[in-house]
């Protein structure tokens, strides 16, 4: 876990940190005037964290930590990590319900015009 206080981080920047290999997940505490960017890696990927702070260029940063996750940190991509295969499941879901109705219109089609 990669913990770096900033100021005035956009979301165009964090898109670029979640697309660093290695990076599972990014997320943003407001603190007053700064704000602290968490970003969750892979195991034995702290070598990355140069590429990680160069997806920052130009933000303002202070203080850089790395640090083990903790259970909360651990407990929260574990949910997070969940909802979005629930979220890709009702994707495919619907997109195969939407084939299904298409196959079904074609075989219709076909006995029709038989």
């Amino acid at each position: 876990m990669l913990e770096i206080e900033a100021y005035g981080v956009d979301e165009e920047r964090l898109e670029r940190v979640r697309r660093v290999p290695g990076v599972r997940g990014v997320s943003v505490e407001e603190r007053d005037a700064r704000q602290t960017v968490l970003v969750q890696t892979d195991r034995g990927t702290s070598g990355r964290d140069g590429a990680v702070l160069a997806a920052l260029d130009g933000v303002r940063t202070g203080r850089i930590v790395r640090r083990e996750p903790s259970l909360e940190d651990a407990y929260i991509a574990i949910v997070e990590e969940a909802v979005g295969a629930r979220e890709g499941a009702v994707i495919r879901e619907d997109a195969m319900t939407r084939e299904d109705a298409v196959t079904r219109e074609d075989a219709v089609s076909q006995e029709a015009s038989a």
